[in-house]
């Protein structure tokens, strides 16, 4: 097996250019075809109240999800589009996806760094398997809150579903 010399700063700033390029893409994708897509009659598997649900999801952890989907592979693939279909601002998705984009991309770095270390580059699974999981904690800590805890608030930022659906903004 043979191995591509770059230097790790090209790599690192070609990953968090890289990043974000296809999550704006799901993001558009869910944003043009969600609204046709949840809105079908008689849709089994994509219903009206599933878009309705993101769209309330999006209000309450947009943010800070975006940020951590980067580190958890298939949430990774599928919450751009989610975002898109829930109507979280594009702007904060741009955001937040950059922020996400640029710790991925230091910890892509760091695990080089850290690699060259024998103790440490023989056990690097187990240390990506930690902040796999430690990145589930936030929603671990969350579900463990009461119920009336975790409902999101209802208030001027909220809208609901045919608004939602039409172009309403998530800020």
């Amino acid at each position: 097996m043979g191995t591509i010399q770059v230097p790790i700063a090209v790599l690192a700033g070609a990953a968090f250019l890289a990043a974000p390029g296809g999550d704006q893409a799901g993001y558009l994708i869910g944003r043009k075809a969600g609204p046709a897509v949840f809105n079908r009659p008689g849709s089994r598997l994509l219903r009206g109240e599933y878009a309705d649900k993101a769209h309330t999801f999006f209000l309450k952890y947009g943010r800070r999800s975006v940020v951590l989907a980067r580190f958890v592979p298939i949430v990774r693939t599928v919450l751009p589009v989610t975002a898109g279909v829930g109507k979280m601002s594009y702007r904060a998705f741009l955001a937040y996806n950059a922020v996400g984009a640029l710790l991925w991309g230091v910890s892509v770095s760091l695990g080089f760094w850290l690699g060259r270390y024998d103790r440490i580059g023989a056990n690097i699974h187990m240390i990506f398997v930690g902040i796999v999981l430690a990145s589930f904690v936030p929603v671990g800590v969350d579900c463990s809150k009461p119920a009336a805890e975790t409902q999101p608030v209802v208030g001027p930022k909220t809208a609901p579903r045919s608004a939602s659906l039409t172009g309403s903004g998530l800020q």
